[in-house]
């Protein structure tokens, strides 16, 4: 998929998909920045705490930053329920 060229992954996008058939891009340079993480649980919770602004927990996986900078109006993808992340090759998104 990503033959021929060095920087072909560079250019790629990353598509979460989520439960409810929701889904976000983000370019391939930011989702591989250090501080994106695929959570699966909260060591501090025996189970999934529903988020109180949106009713639903975000199970079974989410995707959150720890970096300042590092939010969803910068181009970070805040991603919860997420079934599947896959990479495509693409230059739709900027980042």
């Amino acid at each position: 998929m990503f033959e021929g060229s060095k920087n072909a992954v560079n250019s790629a996008t990353v598509d979460f998909q989520v439960l409810d058939g929701y889904e976000s891009t983000a370019t391939w340079g930011k989702s591989s920045e250090p501080g994106g993480y695929l959570v699966f649980r909260d060591v501090e919770m025996p189970a999934w705490e529903v988020m109180a602004s949106r009713k639903i927990a975000p199970a079974p996986f989410a995707i959150v930053w720890t970096g300042k900078e590092q939010t969803w109006k910068d181009g970070y993808p805040w991603t919860w329920q997420v079934r599947s992340i896959c990479l495509s090759k693409s230059n739709a998104v900027n980042g």
